[in-house]
């Protein structure tokens, strides 16, 4: 009986010391860096033939047998997994095992236009910018998001994402809109009706108060203008608009440009322009949600950066006469 004991314990241990040895050994047969792609809904047997065409030496029998071990085979998560040439065998399957696939960050700063998003969000996730412009223009599939959109203009929400590579355009938009929800709680939908606004007139709205300065300070008094300009049905005059309408320009604006006929044109047409410009940021939605209490109707830009308000049509002309001649001066000092 002993014998027989010993000779099991001894198999045992045989098998135990081949396996260690196994799981130390490299898990690639060469010195670069691989990525093994995991789709969703693939078995262990489709991912093993993945790993063997990307030169990973992993034994499918032993490997199925580890992962089952710990109830990891029908689990493993989709995504992509790095593998570096100092991996071993065993460094391998425990990514596989816990779920270990790479995230990335997708950071869209204040201001960009849908189309500049997209392609952020494309050159990051890997995925393709059609893929992503098939789903912003579906509308089938925009009726589906939360507030119906009719174009996902202005609805980015701008933040940094840590998101799984390779994430579908479809769970990376939503993601994106999902902040916008966050954002715009019942509280500031209460306040949103308490202006007479829709959540797409805000967002219009803000995206001109986001493109007009990025000075955060000076949002709450640019919103007061708009709201003053509004209320007056006066023309709200918003030089963006017009650059938007035109397609985007890298010139500056000229005189012939403020009669393009566009909807978008606010010195053509009263009120909010069809849509947003731009994906505003908190500080520019809190803005045209709370704006300042003024009788400001006018600003021009300063030559640092920030703007010169004015109650007043002649006051405004005298800061517009002020900012040329600065302008000339400087241009002579130079």
């Amino acid at each position: 009986m002993r014998k027989i004991l010993f000779l099991i314990f001894l198999i045992l241990a045989i098998c135990f010391i081949s396996i260690s040895l196994y799981l130390r050994k490299p898990a690639l047969k060469t010195d670069r860096t691989v990525y093994l792609m995991i789709n969703p809904g693939e078995g262990l047997g489709k991912i093993l033939q993945r790993a063997d065409s990307l030169n990973l030496s992993l034994s499918p029998f032993l490997a199925k047998t580890y992962l089952r071990l710990y109830g990891a085979d029908k689990k493993i998560v989709p995504g992509r997994y790095t593998i570096k040439s100092n991996y071993s065998r065993y460094d391998l399957l425990q990514r596989l095992r816990h779920g270990d696939i790479d995230y990335i960050w997708i950071t869209i700063p204040e201001g960009l236009t849908l189309n500049r998003i997209i392609e952020i969000a494309s050159q990051k996730s890997g995925r393709s910018s059609l893929d992503f412009l098939r789903l912003a223009h579906d509308s089938a599939w925009l009726a589906t998001l939360t507030y119906s959109p009719s174009t996902l203009e202005g609805y980015l929400f701008p933040e940094s994402y840590k998101l799984p590579y390779y994430s579908s355009p479809d769970f990376i938009l939503r993601t994106m809109l999902g902040q916008l929800e966050i954002l715009l709680d019942s509280s500031r939908i209460s306040r949103l009706q308490e202006i007479g606004f829709t959540v797409h007139e805000l967002l219009t709205f803000a995206s001109l108060i986001e493109a007009e300065t990025a000075d955060r300070s000076e949002m709450k008094l640019i919103s007061s203008v708009f709201h003053n300009r509004l209320a007056k049905r006066m023309l709200l005059q918003c030089d963006p608009t017009v650059i938007y309408a035109l397609g985007g320009l890298d010139r500056p604006l000229l005189l012939k440009d403020l009669k393009y006929d566009s909807p978008y044109n606010t010195y053509r047409y009263k009120g909010l322009p069809p849509g947003p410009i731009n994906s505003p940021g908190r500080d520019a939605i809190l803005a045209a949600l709370y704006p300042d209490s003024t009788a400001y109707l006018f600003f021009v830009a300063d030559l640092n950066g920030r703007h010169i308000f004015s109650i007043t049509n002649a006051e405004h002309e005298r800061a517009r006469q002020t900012i040329k001649s600065k302008k000339r001066a400087l241009k002579n000092r130079n």
